[in-house]
């Protein structure tokens, strides 16, 4: 008797090991989530945002480069910093419109271009997920609803949920802003490097959906400013003289849509330092404080 119990529960076990090892081949394409794809992240910036659509008067829009890059707490000017790591410019599109025309006091509008991000156009599937559930919004082409991949990969993997890796503590406070530590690593000057270097790019995604927010700011009388934030040396020596003839094509893109856009490239500053960065592409918080300070006193004066 002692036998068969033993032999069942070694069944029992190899089953449901079976099963949890086929989960994971089957998901593998889903990629362990950026650390700071967090649902409060995704919740509070949307729910501070529809509370307060007659208070912002500067919306910043984007990804990681904006959300670090950007102190609106020292901006003082009654912004608000929406950018989301990793965020793909069909959700800043998707923005836009549904925020813009209900916003009566927006004066400016924010987006970033950054070296060869802008290439990226395949969308995490947590960051599916999480768009879907705090945003409303729908990835094109699939049904969100039905789509276990997504919930399954938001929700984190099973080697996620028992051997959790450890994760640094990221702060965003009350307007947006992404506070990253001080702390400086070679590992993270190599680690973020640019994708791509001069081959050809398909960007046509991407310039339909920057067009699109071109269009939108146009047409309710907003200002535009894109900018390229600062990069560290190690980043700016991968890059090359066709990558960033590329990325003035695309603010070009959004002047044959709206001719007042703004366009200001910063990648190459001297201004900024090795203390000022976290890692080769974003800045930390005193690079974020100094970088504000030219935001507020040399770009946003120039057209009251």
């Amino acid at each position: 008797l002692l036998r068969t119990f033993i032999i069942r529960i070694a069944l029992f076990t190899c089953i449901v090991g079976f099963i949890f090892l086929s989960l994971e081949y089957f998901l593998r394409k889903i990629d362990d989530g950026d650390e700071y794809q967090n649902e409060e992240v995704y919740h509070n910036k949307h729910d501070w945002l529809v509370n307060h659509l007659k208070d912002i008067k500067i919306l910043a829009l984007g990804h990681s480069h904006i959300a670090d890059g950007i102190n609106m707490i020292a901006l003082a000017d009654s912004g608000f910093n929406t950018a989301i790591p990793g965020r793909n410019m069909y959700y800043d599109a998707e923005i836009a419109k549904e925020f813009i025309p209900k916003m009566p006091n927006l004066k400016t509008v924010i987006i970033p271009l950054g070296y060869n991000f802008q290439y990226k156009t395949s969308i995490d599937e947590r960051q599916k997920y999480m768009m879907y559930k705090y945003w409303g919004y729908d990835t094109p082409g699939e049904n969100i609803l039905i789509n276990f991949e997504i919930f399954y990969g938001a929700k984190g993997k099973i080697r996620r949920i028992f051997f959790p890796k450890k994760k640094e503590k990221i702060y965003f406070d009350s307007l947006g802003h992404q506070h990253l530590p001080l702390e400086l690593s070679v590992k993270r000057y190599m680690e973020d490097l640019p994708l791509f270097t001069s081959k050809a790019h398909d960007n046509r995604k991407f310039i339909k959906e920057i067009k699109e927010i071109a269009r939108i700011c146009r047409d309710h009388g907003v200002r535009l400013i894109a900018l390229t934030m600062p990069c560290h040396r190690t980043y700016i020596e991968r890059t090359t003289s066709e990558g960033v003839a590329e990325l003035h094509a695309l603010a070009d893109s959004m002047r044959s849509i709206y001719s007042a856009v703004e366009y200001y490239d910063f990648m190459n500053d001297k201004r900024f330092v090795t203390a000022d960065f976290f890692n080769s592409s974003h800045l930390n918080e005193v690079g974020a404080l100094k970088f504000t300070d030219i935001l507020k006193n040399e770009i946003l004066p120039l057209y009251p």
